[in-house]
């Protein structure tokens, strides 16, 4: 691989780290609004609505940190 492809590479690592760490942001704002939530709520559609949202951003960082992980390998 030439030297501008990787620096390509690096780039897209860059951004992809940004997006991590937004979608961790995002995620922990869930988890708080979630845990502040009264527990009446938290067994109601919304908490539900919630804990799906959590699951969703969880497994989309993970998607992204292993993005990462796999063109670090490059």
């Amino acid at each position: 691989m030439n030297k501008k492809r990787r620096s390509e590479i690096a780039k897209l690592i860059n951004q992809l780290s940004s997006i991590s760490e937004e979608l961790n942001s995002i995620y922990d704002e869930e988890v708080d609004c979630f845990e502040n939530m009264p527990e009446s709520l938290q067994c109601s559609y919304n908490g539900s609505q919630s804990e799906d949202a959590q699951s969703s951003l969880e497994s989309a960082i993970e998607s992204v940190d292993e993005a990462i992980e796999l063109l670090e390998e490059i």
